[in-house]
């Protein structure tokens, strides 16, 4: 049997003030603009929701089984490089100028996805422990 796996995301925690303000203002995912606790919460969530995805998996793995992963990811070390967020960056824009949606309401919203680096999938899988990594590779898609 074959089966598919999607990792979903969830918005990260944290993306506004104590006094209920977006951190995030005018941006829908990390950007170059963005402050450091707004790549620091994304991180964070991405930690969260994979290491419960990889615990789930490792009770339905064989004894000695494995799996392949496929995930999107970014050859960059950087976050907010254009390799990740370039269509969130077009998205957001068209969302503001379309103006249909009042600017508070849009500041508040954060996608719920993260495009990890190989370090980061190779330290979350180390530190959660339930699978070791065999062969681990990056390479780029043509894109259409």
């Amino acid at each position: 049997m074959v089966r598919s796996y999607f990792l979903f995301v969830n918005a990260p925690k944290g993306l506004t003030s104590r006094e209920g303000l977006a951190l995030n203002k005018g941006k829908i995912y990390i950007s170059k603009t963005s402050p450091p606790i707004v790549r620091e919460a994304y991180l964070s969530q991405f930690h969260e929701d994979f290491t419960m995805f990889l615990n789930a998996r490792s009770q339905e793995v064989v004894p000695n089984g494995c799996m392949v992963l496929i995930l999107r990811g970014r050859l960059s070390s950087d976050p907010s490089d254009m390799e990740s967020c370039f269509t969130w960056e077009l998205l957001a824009i068209a969302i503001a100028e379309l103006g249909l949606i009042d600017e508070d309401k849009l500041d508040t919203f954060n996608v719920p996805s993260y495009f990890p680096s190989l370090e980061e999938v190779k330290d979350i899988v180390e530190r959660d422990g339930s699978f070791t990594i065999n062969h681990m590779e990056g390479f780029e898609l043509d894109s259409l």
